[in-house]
């Protein structure tokens, strides 16, 4: 009788423990739910909304609540074929609820996204999803034209961002105030940010980009990039070329704390200072075995300093210019920038005027080892 009993107690046990357990769901789009919407309002943690090849536009496909899901929206068969259009009269996705990595969105492509704020496609206010192998193109807002990461830290792989613009800050990504946001193998090119940062712009936020690709970006100030107010952007392993602005053809940095290691910079463009990057605000950057090649500016083919602090270290100045001072480093400020410069190498640098790699428009504290 006891051994009767004991059969039947884990029996129920286990009937009961087996009822608890669940799967998780693939929900098809438009096979099961005629709209992106839906099938997110249905999913629940763990599934998965699968979207078939196709343009999805209008009610239920733009502006997109994931609504604090840890679920994976996913197309079928990748950007090339499924494209979530805002028709330029809204964003495509509105991240908010404090979403985290358990959030993935992978393989669309974004485009015709509009908004008068913050990311055109793409909004994250406090959330920090995973956007992985998506195209965002021809998308338009205030700041960020393509992407605002806001309080985030975001995951973004092996993404495009293409042909966006913004009527102020960051023609494809608006970094603000985040901690850790992390880029891979990530294209920003042909962008282009109105007042600052063509393709990037960065205010108090701690960003990660490793293994991306700049080009042809363009802005008033900061072709490739403008960063301010304690921002920390650290560059790995990337390239930053042909971008254009009036001052720092790739790279503005203004009150911020930078790493760029093993970077590529050529062909950067600036019609007045820095052609490849323009610092001031006492910025202090650490920039570390890097090429900087045919890079030119009107002053500082390379570098444009005002009351900013680089350690400048084993890297390479070939073919830079500038029309007027400073083939690779123009100092504009009066006894006020503290540069170290060690173990580089200058090749066939020059300036029309002076200075065909150093040009002091003042004193300044500096120290150089070859």
């Amino acid at each position: 009788m006891k051994l009767f009993k004991h059969k039947l107690i884990t029996g129920l046990i286990t009937i009961l423990v087996c009822s608890g357990i669940s799967h998780a769901a693939t929900l098809r789009v438009p096979a099961d739910y005629s709209t992106i919407q839906e099938a997110i309002d249905a999913a629940v943690n763990g599934d998965t909304v699968r979207v078939a090849d196709g343009i999805y536009s209008g009610d239920g496909n733009i502006d997109l609540d994931p609504l604090g899901k840890e679920i994976t929206i996913v197309s079928q068969n990748g950007p090339e074929f499924c494209e979530i259009n805002g028709q330029e009269s809204s964003r495509i996705f509105h991240i908010f609820r404090g979403e985290t990595d358990g959030l993935i969105i992978r393989g669309f492509t974004m485009a015709g996204g509009r908004t008068k704020d913050k990311g055109g496609a793409v909004y994250c206010d406090l959330s920090s999803p995973r956007i992985e192998n998506c195209v965002f193109t021809n998308n338009l807002s205030l700041i960020g034209g393509a992407l605002c990461l806001e309080g985030s830290e975001a995951q973004v792989d092996n993404c495009t961002f293409t042909g966006n613009t913004a009527y102020e800050n960051g023609g494809a990504i608006a970094l603000l105030h985040g901690d850790e946001s992390d880029f891979t193998n990530c294209q920003i090119e042909l962008n282009k940010g109105y007042l600052a940062g063509g393709g990037v712009y960065s205010n108090g936020a701690q960003t990660h980009f490793s293994n991306c690709q700049f080009s042809e970006n363009n802005s008033l100030q900061g072709g490739g990039f403008y960063t301010i107010r304690r921002s920390r952007l650290t560059l790995e392993d990337c390239t930053i070329s042909d971008n254009t602005a009036i001052t720092g053809g790739g790279m503005l940095l203004r009150s911020s704390s930078d790493q760029l290691i093993d970077i590529v910079f050529h062909g950067n463009i600036a019609n007045e200072n820095g052609g490849a990057i323009y610092s001031t605000g006492h910025s202090d950057f650490l920039v570390s075995d890097c090429q900087f090649t045919e890079n030119k500016a009107n002053n500082g083919g390379c570098f444009a300093l005002a009351d900013a602090h680089p350690q400048v270290t084993q890297s390479t100045f070939e073919g830079n210019r500038a029309m007027t001072a400073g083939g690779v480093f123009y100092f504009l400020r009066e006894d006020q920038e503290r540069a170290e410069i060690t173990h580089c190498s200058f090749v066939n640098n020059s300036a029309s005027v002076r200075g065909g790699a150093f040009a002091f428009r003042f004193t300044t504290h500096f120290i150089y080892d070859a």
